[in-house]
């Protein structure tokens, strides 16, 4: 979220406006970095070899969701709020089904924290590597049932400064009815035109249309201005999903979302006393039957 700010301080100044202008997007700001910039930044932000984006980091107990979802949706900050962190995922992770975390870490820290929520099971989608290869960073999805499948997307482009993707993890699950439920847990790309953002958006529609069952698409979209909001929701209204409603939302940057087909939404928080991260965490319940 924070930055999200800068890029929006950045646009207030009149030379940002003219050469956006210029470029016939009105909102944006693009990077062109040369090939040695580009060697340096992979080399202190590598990613991983394709088929190797997806990872088990603890398996779940179950085999089958329940019909009925207690969701989770938070951008956790790569967990730099630390202790205030541990235990404000602890409240918030306590009886959910589904939780899908974005700016993720499998380090020293956040590993031991996912591990001690024994009810889920967490798979991962590495965007990039960081403190020399010992740590990973993307969006992980912890679920009371072990996914059926698992599929890691990078965006078709790259964002600036770091040089990196941002991944969406897509994964299905067998209710106990028997149907079966698509997550996709997103963290849309930030940084670049409009144009890369309905790329990145236009990339996941054919998976979200073409799934047979139900689906929860819900993450941090970085909507963080208008276009991006109107193309996201205008594109998932046509495709047949619901948005979930907050009540009392007074977030300044409406950054994170969830999108439903095919489930009833419930009891929709924004959960404000969180400060472990610049972002409010959101939870839900989906009534699946």
């Amino acid at each position: 979220m924070l930055a999200a700010l800068f890029a929006i301080i950045l646009f207030q100044n009149p030379n940002f406006r003219e050469a956006r202008e210029a470029r016939e997007a009105t909102d944006n700001i693009a990077i062109v970095l040369n090939d040695e910039y580009r060697k340096l930044a992979q080399l202190y932000f590598p990613t991983p070899e394709n088929g190797k984006i997806v990872s088990s980091l603890t398996p779940a107990p179950r085999t089958a969701l329940p019909n009925q979802l207690s969701v989770l949706v938070w951008n956790v900050w790569k967990g730099q709020g630390q202790q205030n962190f541990s235990r404000e995922f602890h409240l918030l992770s306590a009886r959910r089904d589904l939780s899908l975390l974005q700016e993720g870490m499998a380090d020293s820290f956040m590993l031991p924290v996912l591990r001690r929520e024994k009810s889920q099971g967490w798979t991962m989608a590495t965007s990039f590597y960081v403190n020399q290869g010992s740590s990973r960073t993307g969006t992980i999805t912890g679920s009371v049932a072990a996914p059926l499948q698992a599929l890691g997307v990078r965006s078709p482009q790259e964002e600036p400064f770091l040089v990196t993707p941002k991944t969406a993890l897509a994964t299905s699950y067998l209710l106990e009815s028997g149907s079966r439920l698509l997550v996709v847990n997103i963290h849309g790309i930030n940084f670049v035109l409009n144009s890369y953002f309905r790329e990145h958006i236009e990339q996941l529609l054919p998976l979200l249309r073409g799934f047979k069952g139900k689906v929860l698409f819900a993450g941090d979209f970085n909507t963080w201005n208008p276009g991006r909001l109107q193309f996201l929701t205008q594109a998932l209204h046509r495709a047949g999903f619901e948005q979930a409603v907050i009540p009392d939302d007074d977030r300044f940057l409406k950054l994170d979302h969830i999108f439903v087909k095919g489930c009833k939404i419930r009891n929709v928080s924004l959960h404000g006393w969180a400060k472990s991260s610049d972002h409010k965490p959101l939870t839900c319940d989906l009534d699946c039957r």
